[in-house]
């Protein structure tokens, strides 16, 4: 039994050694049906993102969570659950400030940080902090130097 995995490097491999061969295939159907296309594109019932902005408009909740879910899996590799999972390993406040998220939509939400170089998830962190830390790239070195910045005008 292969895995879903394996499922998708087969497919990738075999567009690879078929990619002129599947592309010359497509580009004749739609020029054998030209006119099928058309009038398909011409029909308001068949217009696809009309559907999916009526359906996501019915089904907010449910289109909002599907959109995180596929985010989530795409960028870090991870599920909902396991989001949600470390949301309660960190009583929802961030790793950094200890604070809660307040705000609105991705503002309300702790943000997943991650090593730019390895993809690694670090930990959990409000916006505010997520943003300090994209300002400063990572960069230890402003960071100290931050640090030093504030202690020497702190008693000023």
């Amino acid at each position: 039994m292969t895995t879903k995995d394996e499922k998708i490097d087969y497919a990738k491999s075999y567009y690879e050694n078929n990619k002129k061969k599947m592309i010359a295939k497509a580009a004749a159907w739609s020029k054998a049906n030209r006119g099928r296309i058309s009038d398909l594109r011409k029909r308001p019932e068949s217009n696809h993102k009309m559907h999916s902005k009526k359906w996501r408009e019915a089904n907010k909740a449910r289109a909002d969570r599907l959109s995180r879910k596929s985010y989530l899996r795409k960028k870090y590799g991870i599920t909902i659950e396991q989001y949600e999972a470390m949301i309660c390993e960190h009583n929802n406040v961030c790793v950094i400030c200890f604070r809660s998220p307040r705000g609105n939509g991705s503002r309300a939400k702790l943000h997943i940080d991650h090593c730019h170089e390895t993809g690694k998830i670090r930990g959990l962190i409000c916006p505010n902090c997520n943003t300090a830390l994209g300002m400063v790239e990572d960069n230890t070195n402003i960071l100290k130097r931050m640090i030093e910045y504030v202690e020497r005008h702190k008693s000023q």
